[in-house]
């Protein structure tokens, strides 16, 4: 899928490039953006089979906001940036009850953060102005996605032979890792006053970190449990997003 992906972004941009007809002559203004939106995920990480290793446990869809923007070198032809922030929840009840029902305790809980991707990304874009007010963006990014693992604490309860109440508490330690980010898509620009207007997109996204995961307080462990040392699955899909654009240059 992500090559697929990739190819069909490059192909489409090349092939504006060679056909550019009488549609969309006039050159686009340079221009940055303020958006925010929803990061749809898909694949392994958003399972919650517990007796899966590459299942991850996310919610989705993830929010997603970022600034970016596209400086032009010719009239259709520009180089663009990002730098975005997105955060995808977890399913903290069902990876509890997976807990739970491995110890055969009477009760599990799992406190969690999130999975958090900060990513700066460039790349070609190429734009048309299909109307006076309406501008087509297609972009094409690759770059840098830095992700961090949700820290995980498990709660256990359970009694003693002796009816007495016993708790056993141990941590999953969050982790980083960065792997190269890429991400391809199309968007609208519209102009509403001046050098301002709003913007749409719709993107794909694929990076794949490599997190080394540890554990905290674990004993009497048991053999049924969830214990992974590392995980290495791809985190891909479809951001939307909507923005406020701001025009650089007086046309």
């Amino acid at each position: 899928m992500k090559n697929k992906s990739l190819h069909f972004a490059v192909g489409l941009i090349l092939s504006l490039v060679v056909h550019t007809s009488g549609f969309g002559q006039v050159k686009a203004n340079s221009y940055i953006e303020l958006y925010t939106g929803a990061s749809w995920l898909g694949g392994n990480p958003t399972k919650n089979d517990y007796s899966n290793p590459a299942a991850g446990f996310a919610k989705t869809p993830g929010v997603t906001f970022g600034l970016s923007g596209t400086h032009y070198v010719n009239a259709h032809l520009g180089i663009g940036g990002l730098f975005s922030y997105t955060e995808y929840g977890m399913k903290s009840d069902q990876l509890a009850a997976g807990t739970d029902a491995a110890y055969g305790t009477a009760y599990g809980e799992a406190k969690v953060t999130s999975y958090r991707t900060i990513s700066f990304l460039i790349g070609p874009v190429y734009s048309m102005k299909a109307l006076d007010w309406l501008i087509i963006d297609y972009r094409v990014a690759v770059g840098v996605s830095s992700t961090t693992s949700p820290q995980i604490n498990y709660s256990l309860l359970d009694q003693n032979d002796a009816g007495q109440p016993v708790s056993y508490n141990f941590y999953q330690n969050k982790s980083t890792a960065s792997a190269l980010g890429m991400q391809a898509g199309v968007g609208a620009r519209i102009r509403v006053y001046k050098g301002i207007g709003v913007s749409v997109r719709a993107d794909y996204f694929y990076f794949k970190p490599n997190f080394s995961l540890s554990y905290t307080g674990v004993q009497n462990y048991s053999p049924a449990g969830r214990y992974i040392t590392s995980y290495n699955q791809p985190f891909s899909g479809i951001t939307t997003s909507f923005g406020i654009t701001y025009r650089l240059g007086k046309n």
